[in-house]
């Protein structure tokens, strides 16, 4: 959002970041920032509640489930001045539902909120469909919009042998880099795997290289301020995630034209690779997606054809058609289009 809003103030809409806490690596970049000092949902809905009235805006964009839910209950009651509603939705529902304390609480709340919205977005159909089976008619508009993602792409040139593989993102169980390791266990000697981020499984996933004896093959190379100069420097981009509601990493490597294996996993992969834009195994098993590895990094022509359609899709998911989308859909909220 970020990286949207200059973009959407070029078009006329002037954007203000309502922020439960200011802070963060990049509340410097944010621009016009309100801080609503708040956390919790009852906190929080009346920090909102408090500043729409003070400030009243036209459109109200929120992004995630809970905060889809604190913009909801805050817009209630304020009369001439309700906003218009836009919420995203950027997780399989169903994957997300399941982690909750209470799914059916959170079931049941979005059944008597969502329909107060005025359109719901998401970077992929799937999540749409998942969220229209469960609210029914209850579920507002629904709009397919591509998430901001590069600024431009670009072919790198490819290698006749591919063996260095990267993996970016949180290191977190849903992004299971543990797969990963154990598909470096069966790859041969000359492949490495560096592995960019942080978060809670790293002495866990550090641990599991040295008992797997792979040190000097596997990387964890740490959190990255440059994710395209990491990306530029490989040979393939490896996806063993367990749940992927779109896949910006995946969008970052394929606007490099670097190629891309995933395990199909809900629901980003299928939809970024599916037209031949790198290899989708159906299969978690270590063996198999390491053999579809091998067989991909010794295939110059499979990886050529891979990249260019890799382009052709990345191109759907920069800035500028992201901001396009956004504007058109804030335009026809606000004129009552949608």
């Amino acid at each position: 959002m970020i990286r949207l809003a200059p973009r959407l103030e070029a078009q006329g809409h002037v954007v203000t970041f309502l922020l439960q806490r200011a802070d963060g690596d990049l509340l410097e970049q944010a621009g016009r920032v309100v801080d609503l000092g708040a956390s919790g949902l009852g906190r929080t809905v009346g920090a909102l509640r408090t500043q729409l009235r003070k400030a009243p805006v036209d459109v109200v964009l929120s992004a995630t489930n809970a905060t889809n839910i604190a913009a909801l209950l805050a817009c209630r009651g304020l009369g001439a001045e309700t906003p218009k509603i836009v919420v995203g939705e950027h997780i399989p529902l169903k994957a997300f539902i399941e982690t909750r304390r209470h799914p059916w609480l959170r079931r049941w709340i979005m059944r008597r909120l969502y329909h107060r919205a005025a359109a719901l977005v998401a970077p992929s159909q799937p999540i749409l469909d998942e969220h229209q089976a469960l609210l029914g008619a209850a579920c507002p508009r629904t709009f397919c919009l591509p998430n901001p993602v590069v600024d431009r792409v670009s072919a790198m040139p490819l290698r006749p042998e591919a063996r260095r593989i990267v993996t970016l993102g949180r290191l977190s169980p849903e992004k299971d880099f543990a797969l990963a390791i154990e598909v470096m266990r069966r790859l041969p000697e000359d492949f490495t795997l560096a592995i960019h981020g942080e978060g809670v499984e790293r002495d866990a996933l550090a641990k599991q290289i040295m008992a797997a004896g792979i040190a000097g093959r596997v990387t964890l190379a740490g959190r990255t301020d440059d994710p395209l100069e990491a990306l530029a420097m490989t040979d393939l981009f490896l996806c063993t995630s367990r749940v992927e509601g779109f896949g910006n990493a995946i969008v970052e490597a394929l606007s490099l034209g670097l190629p891309v294996v995933s395990v199909d996993c809900p629901h980003g992969p299928a939809i970024l690779l599916g037209r031949g834009a790198g290899r989708l195994v159906d299969s978690r098993d270590p063996e198999a997606i390491a053999a579809q590895i091998r067989a991909f990094a010794d295939d110059p022509g499979a990886r050529a054809a891979a990249q260019a359609k890799g382009l052709e899709v990345a191109r759907g998911y920069t800035l500028d058609a992201s901001a396009r989308a956004y504007g058109a859909l804030i335009d026809g909220v606000l004129s009552g289009g949608t």
